[in-house]
């Protein structure tokens, strides 16, 4: 194959790797509070973190040495993944109507069966990869087409929170979007497996194209629609749960984080975990799976973070001891309770403790080293 056609495919599988349930679904919550400047201040850190991994990872042999230092992490990152995914179809199969298929059934089934098609696609040879990705856009790109971008002139200039929030609100996005490319190994697979950092383009701007199309079709879906608009959910959610079961399976070595049959059937827990939130939904506590899918945002908008600033950025070079691993976890046990505050309660404001207290972490660090770890 053309290294051109591989920079473009093997950029397009990243954009589908990356095109989870948050960018499926967090847009569409975030227009609701800020409208269109919500939807940006997602979409930007979002779009330039992805991107900018690419170009940062100096070479191969870069990415190689990053997921040799963190191949644990990484798997583990992955399996959170594949959890969320499940949680999230465990809840949109059983809550949402009038979603095709809604019941307890469904709840339960959709999701095992969406796990075990992923799991299937997993076994895909390296080779058709990148010609999948390049499906899956496609395909999108044919439902835009089918449902028109008339609704994107409809979405307002703002929503139901302050502009005070949104300015809370940013730091810690950015951080979370600009930060957890670093360990998410479908992308050190694209790096390592593309001709250049080019792919790295062709993904950011093919995932800018996917977060558009959310926007104009997912939101404020027509009936005659949903049947489409299930059929991305699922297959998205699919095609990423592939591509990271499959990183779990080929990352195992020195401190790979547990057995591949641990990492690949533990979120199926996740299944039970969505079902359960469904349930007690329907005894009118409807405000808990929205809170539930913001939850589990923590995981990528502070753990992942703090991994990467304290172990795995230009000045991770702490050593992972037992003592350094138990200061690590209570302090992302302190930023989380920070971050469940502000996502979930009052005051905004408290969001800005993760960014800032891990910036001053770094900064200190950076400071007694005398700069970056060139390691």
């Amino acid at each position: 194959m053309p290294n051109v056609l591989r920079t473009i495919g093997w950029g397009l599988f990243a954009s589908a790797s990356w095109t989870w349930c948050i960018g499926m679904w967090l847009p569409l919550l975030l227009i609701d509070r800020w409208g269109w400047p919500g939807f940006w201040m997602f979409a930007l850190p979002n779009v330039l973190g992805c991107t900018a991994m690419g170009y940062l990872l100096r070479d191969r042999a870069h990415s190689v040495r990053l997921v040799a230092a963190n191949r644990g992490a990484m798997r583990w990152f992955s399996s959170v993944t594949v959890a969320y995914h499940l949680l999230f179809l465990a809840m949109l199969w059983g809550t949402s109507p009038p979603w095709p298929g809604r019941s307890v059934l469904g709840a339960l089934l959709v999701p095992i069966v969406a796990w075990a098609a992923a799991l299937v696609l997993s076994q895909l040879p390296q080779r058709g990869w990148p010609w999948l990705g390049g499906a899956f856009f496609a395909a999108m790109l044919a439902a835009w087409v089918v449902m028109g971008s008339h609704r994107l002139g409809e979405i307002p200039d703002h929503g139901t929170r302050s502009v005070a929030d949104l300015a809370f609100t940013a730091p810690i996005v950015a951080m979370g979007f600009l930060l957890c490319p670093w360990l998410d190994a479908t992308f050190h697979r694209t790096r390592q497996s593309a001709p250049g950092p080019h792919a790295f383009g062709v993904l950011g701007v093919a995932f800018l194209a996917t977060l558009l199309f959310v926007v104009a079709c997912v939101r404020d879906v027509p009936p005659e629609s949903f049947a489409l608009v299930m059929c991305f959910f699922l297959g998205q959610s699919i095609f990423t749960m592939a591509a990271h079961l499959r990183e779990i399976r080929l990352l195992p070595g020195a401190g790979d984080g547990g057995s591949t049959t641990l990492l690949s059937a533990l979120p199926l827990l996740a299944v039970l975990g969505g079902w359960l939130i469904w349930r007690w939904a329907q005894g009118g506590a409807e405000g808990l799976l929205e809170d539930a899918y913001l939850r589990v945002l923590a995981v990528y908008a502070v753990v992942v973070p703090a991994w990467v600033l304290w172990f795995a950025g230009p000045f991770g070079s702490t050593p992972k001891t037992r003592r350094t691993l138990l200061g690590w976890t209570a302090l992302v046990l302190v930023l989380a309770a920070a971050a469940e505050i502000g996502f979930l309660h009052e005051p905004a404001w408290a969001l800005l403790v993760p960014p800032v207290v891990l910036l001053m972490i770094v900064g200190g660090r950076a400071v007694r080293t005398g700069g970056p770890s060139t390691r």
